[in-house]
């Protein structure tokens, strides 16, 4: 789905040019069927199109990617954080978007640690 490009925006800085590919790859998935909109790469998809919307100053965008996300992938834990953050700052509660990063660094963290 385009990871290569994905990848070089996201090591370029390029938050428009990220933002581009995230939704060039959710229409090249679309355009493949449904089997292809399930599961983890789905999920990790939208949440980085949520998070490439943050960083890009795109806030209605992120609303609109978290409605056309797959209901399955909603619940996914990077989906469910980019939502959260998405939330946090359309309704500008600052503390709930930085108390969400915070909870994202723990739970990084551990994840971390538990692969040692």
């Amino acid at each position: 789905l385009g990871v290569a490009a994905i990848q070089r925006c996201v090591q370029a800085g390029s938050w428009d040019g990220l933002l581009g590919e995230t939704e060039m790859a959710e229409l090249t998935a679309a355009e493949s069927g449904p089997a292809s909109s399930t599961g983890d790469a789905t999920a990790l998809l939208y949440a980085t199109q949520m998070l490439a919307c943050i960083l890009a100053d795109e806030l209605p965008r992120g609303k609109f990617a978290f409605k056309r996300c797959p209901e399955l992938s909603r619940s996914h834990p990077q989906v469910d954080a980019a939502h959260k953050l998405l939330a946090a700052l359309w309704k500008d509660k600052f503390d709930d978007f930085w108390e969400v990063c915070r909870v994202i660094v723990v739970l990084t963290e551990s994840q971390l640690t538990s692969q040692d």
